[in-house]
Parts: C-alpha cells; sequence; structure tokens
C-alpha cells in the first residue's frame, strides 16, 4: 500500500475527456463525454475543473499526464556522428518541425530522445502554451506535475515491437499515427485525422501507401496495432490487408468497446 501511495496518479488528457487512474485501481473518467476537447483551450478549462475532484484530491499531489496523439507532433532525425549535445538536436528537431509544418511550429515545445549511439533521435513537439497551462494550472491547485508523456512514449514501455520490421500503429478517435521502424530504428512517422468511424478505413489505406513507398525489402513483416477499444474491437473484421498482418495489444478494457478513449490512453 505504501509503494501505491508513491507513485505518481495518471491523468490521461484525450479529446474524448479526461481520466485518471490511481495506482491499484481501475481508471474512471472525470469529464463528461458528451464534451469534446479539441483545442488546447478546453482541454486547459477542463484540466482546472478536474484538479478539484474529491478522489484526486485525496490520491495525493503527484500527477503524471499522458497526453493524446492530437496534442503531439514527432519526427525521426537520422544520426549524425557530429553532433553531440541534446541543445544542438533539439535544434535540428525545431528546423525539422518547421520545414514540415510552417510557422505555427514557432510556438511548439520540442524535447528530444537519444537512443544510444548511431540510433535515429525521435523528437516530439507540444503546443508550448499547453505544457506552460498545464503546469501553471497543477501549481496553483497545489499539484506538483511529475511528467507530461506522450502516449507513444507511454505506450513504448509495454509495447516495444519485438521484430526487426514490425511498425507500430495508434489509433485512437480521429487520430492515426503510424511509426515506421527497420532493424528497430525509427524512420518515420505518418499522422492522419480522419472522421470518425473512418479511422481503420483510413489507416488502412495510410498503411497501403507506406507500405508501397519503401523498398520491397524494407517491408514491414506485421504492424502492432494499439488501438482505442472501440477501434481494435473490429480486429476480426475490418483490420485486414492484402500486404501485412496484424498483430493487436492487448488493453485492460477491451470487453467495453465503448469506453473512452481517455480511460484507455489511462493505462499505460
Amino acid at each position: 500500500m505504501l509503494h501505491q501511495w508513491f507513485k505518481p496518479t495518471t491523468l490521461a488528457l484525450s479529446i474524448d475527456g479526461i481520466a485518471m487512474r490511481i495506482a491499484g485501481q481501475l481508471p474512471k473518467m472525470l469529464t463528461d463525454t458528451a464534451v469534446k476537447l479539441s483545442t488546447s483551450e478546453l482541454l486547459l478549462g477542463a484540466f482546472t475543473d478536474v484538479l478539484q475532484d474529491e478522489a484526486l484530491q485525496k490520491s495525493g499531489k503527484r500527477i503524471r499526464l499522458v497526453l493524446s496523439n492530437h496534442f503531439v507532433r514527432y519526427t525521426a532525425l537520422p544520426w549524425q556522428a557530429d553532433i553531440i549535445s541534446r541543445q544542438d538536436w533539439v535544434a535540428i528537431a525545431e528546423h525539422d518541425f518547421r520545414k514540415r509544418y510552417g510557422q505555427v511550429a514557432e510556438g511548439w515545445k520540442v524535447c528530444v530522445s537519444l537512443n544510444g549511439f548511431g540510433h535515429n533521435v525521435v523528437a516530439a513537439a507540444i503546443d508550448e502554451s499547453l505544457i506552460d497551462g498545464l503546469n501553471d494550472i497543477a501549481q496553483e491547485h497545489g499539484y506538483k506535475l511529475v511528467t507530461i508523456e506522450p502516449i507513444l512514449m507511454a505506450a513504448l514501455k509495454q509495447l516495444l515491437p519485438n521484430e526487426d520490421k514490425q511498425w507500430l500503429l495508434i489509433a485512437e478517435p480521429e487520430r492515426v499515427l503510424l511509426c515506421e521502424i527497420e532493424g528497430k530504428e525509427w524512420q518515420r512517422f505518418s499522422v492522419i485525422s480522419p472522421p470518425r468511424q473512418q479511422e481503420v478505413e483510413q489507416a488502412i489505406q495510410l498503411i497501403h501507401r507506406s507500405i508501397n513507398s519503401v523498398e520491397h525489402e524494407k517491408r514491414p513483416t506485421s504492424i502492432l496495432s494499439c488501438s482505442a477499444p472501440l477501434l481494435s474491437s473490429s480486429a476480426s473484421g475490418e483490420w485486414r490487408s492484402e500486404l501485412v498482418t496484424f498483430k493487436f495489444s492487448p488493453s485492460a478494457i477491451a470487453d467495453n468497446r465503448l469506453a473512452p478513449a481517455a480511460l484507455w490512453l489511462a493505462g499505460f
């Protein structure tokens, strides 16, 4: 019990709402799922409200945030032996994001994950005003914000691909992220924002386009699909492709196909 007490409480932030997971307990929703948190402003407003939840206050004042891919962008940077410092890698990543996304990237906070000498570098970008807002709100309400963790990074702790050419797909409502991996090296990230109920169909199309764009010997042997329950529940039907085999990660709430995505995110 003492060990659980020192673990931070997880709050999962998704466009479908905010969910809480206390160590040793099942996740639970803290917001009304009818309200869509599609912007940073709406998310910050909901975050302010949930910090006053009685159950959250009783769980302790240390919180960890898992952030939906709706609010994160990723890029993979080829290794450069002459680049040594993390600050230089951040500058390279910032330039890459600006080149890809334009002026909007000027307002993003960028961090990099150095995966060892000779390995490609993964960079993540989040709206700086969102990060500052989450930190300020947590501090105002007396909480210690231990970490803000994008769902990709949280999922990787449990779902590392176990094959050299196994790609990773993370599918949420209205957001699909495809991670191309070769020899356990990150090669490219592709993201789409399909309309609700079209996620599976458009994800399959994205996978086909991506597979056809790489050389035959570099194509994936399988796709490890990490999907919200509403999407993964169709595994035996819609998730089919003549180009690749799908392997599905287990979900603690997979038996409830209508569970909000935030509950699923909170499980990581």
